[in-house]
């Protein structure tokens, strides 16, 4: 059946988050880090800030008014983890937000973070799920067991083991991230590319400080999402904080390099089952371990 809005897309009739152009609007970009894991140790912003059109070039210094994204899971085996709008002197993984320019434009917004000087310490880093358990680093792990497993596995006279695994793989939708933020007084707008208008608002809400009545989100046309879209990220936060530091609205327009890099991953997997059958093939029993790049799964 066709959908209603389809003739309207297919003709190019859409309206994007970047066809929205509001008046005295700013544009920001973000200077990112090129390493997994660093400390950051200077910031050196004068040079971007002399360019003509730049407004401002803020660090998580200026924006630790802003609480950070604290992500949940329900259940047991779940390690809380914070993520600040900015990296706030650790940079732990590559295309990790450092600082952002708003300038006049996205393009001087562009150049003027090429001017951005950013010292790193690199550290130690932890790139694969082996390397993760043998640390200790792991973010989510549960145990699922039903049954007297060991004891079917025993006495089954067919067993077979295998192990599967597949790469990461990144959404790429066609329209990448993006936000406009624009406040009046203490009520906030946020127009942005999601799947998820209702939890971005009580992100938007809690890391602001705001009831979520005065937060209002308006979701354009979405030129894509594959599940990117549905979650919740710092620079959410860093647009919406900057709207309201400089009493101007401002777009951020996700790049592509961007949204390879800091833009969530499908993750990585490692499955390792075991299947317990009786002579005529019937399943009498199973065991598996998955891990991905980031948590372990005991079944």
């Amino acid at each position: 059946m066709r959908r209603i809005e389809d003739p309207r897309l297919l003709r190019g009739r859409g309206r994007y988050l970047d066809d929205l152009v509001l008046p005295r609007m700013l544009a920001v970009a973000f200077v990112r880090s090129p390493h997994a894991h660093a400390r950051v140790t200077a910031i050196e912003s004068a040079a971007a800030r002399a360019l003509p059109g730049v407004a401002d070039v803020v660090t998580a210094a200026e924006l630790r008014d802003v609480a950070p994204l604290v992500p949940r899971m329900l259940g047991e085996g779940f390690t809380p983890t914070e993520s600040p709008p900015l990296a706030d002197g650790e940079v732990t993984f590559v295309g990790h937000a450092v600082a952002a320019v708003v300038a006049d434009t996205a393009y001087v917004a562009a150049d003027a973070r090429e001017l951005v000087r950013v010292e790193y310490e690199p550290r130690p880093v932890v790139a694969t799920v082996d390397e993760a358990l043998a640390a200790g680093r792991v973010l989510f792990r549960r145990a699922y067991r039903h049954g007297d497993v060991e004891a079917v596995f025993a006495r089954a006279p067919i067993v077979l083991r295998e192990r599967f695994a597949h790469g990461r793989c990144a959404a790429v939708p066609l329209e990448p991230r993006g936000v406009v933020a624009d406040w009046d007084g203490e009520h906030l707008t946020v127009w942005a590319s999601t799947q998820t208008p209702s939890l971005l608002r009580g992100a938007l809400a809690a890391a602001l400080g705001l009831p979520a009545m005065r937060v209002r989100v308006v979701v354009p046309d979405v030129g894509g999402g594959f599940g990117l879209k549905v979650h919740v990220f710092p620079e959410d936060l860093a647009v919406a904080a900057l709207a309201r530091r400089l009493g101007r609205p401002v777009k951020w327009v996700e790049e592509r390099r961007e949204n390879l890099a800091a833009g969530s991953h499908a993750r990585e997997q490692r499955m390792d089952v075991e299947l317990a059958a009786d002579a005529d093939g019937v399943v009498r029993g199973l065991r598996a371990r998955i891990v991905s790049d980031n948590c372990a799964h005991h079944v």
